[in-house]
């Protein structure tokens, strides 16, 4: 989206930290479900903790 005013501006600023917090938020919830979870195998727990690490990046 282009935005030129700077109303626009603050407003798609404060969406995309409305969504960032979202993520990071589901991302918390999946990690402890990862974490605690007893039926899963050591390959597919690999894969879920590969998820935070490549948010980070």
């Amino acid at each position: 989206m282009l935005v030129a005013v700077p109303e626009d501006i603050q407003i798609e600023k404060a969406a995309v930290r409305e969504a960032e917090a979202r993520v990071e938020s589901s991302l918390a919830k999946f990690n402890e479900l990862v974490a605690n979870v007893k039926d899963m195998t050591d390959d597919a727990r690999k894969l879920g903790l590969e998820i935070p690490r490549i948010d980070r990046e």
